[in-house]
């Protein structure tokens, strides 16, 4: 394989308030060749404040401390994307996206607005608020 021939890697994380981590990751195929490099700095562009975002929103598996243990005080809505990786491994994304056609979906929900929810198995949507990047 050829660096262009391998794939991408999403490397992300929910971590709540009291700093408790649980990582996830998916990979993506990268069928254009992009640089990862590139590729990153468009999606920190396109997220909220510290690289953060809603996983719902841009259809990646959520990764939520409160779905295996009860919830407290220290849950919210946000994930944070941590690195790219070039990896051999092949994709794995639920919806069949290339690298470049899920940070181009990560770019359309950051201009129509990041919408935060109070976390909770019922995540009403009556709760919804925009977060401005």
């Amino acid at each position: 394989m050829t660096t262009t021939d391998r794939n991408i890697s999403f490397v992300y994380l929910y971590r709540d308030a009291s700093n408790y981590k649980q990582w996830g990751q998916v990979t993506f195929a990268n069928l254009q060749g992009d640089d990862a490099d590139d590729l990153a700095l468009r999606l920190r562009r396109a997220m909220m404040v510290d690289s953060t975002f809603i996983a719902g929103q841009v259809r990646v598996p959520s990764l939520f401390l409160f779905e295996t243990m009860p919830m407290n005080d220290d849950d919210h809505c946000l994930h944070e994307f941590d690195s790219f990786g070039i990896v051999d491994e092949h994709p794995n994304d639920q919806h069949g996206r290339s690298i470049l056609e899920f940070v181009q979906e990560v770019e359309r929900v950051a201009r129509k607005g990041w919408e935060g929810f109070v976390p909770g198995p019922n995540r009403s949507p009556m709760k919804r608020f925009k977060f401005l990047v």
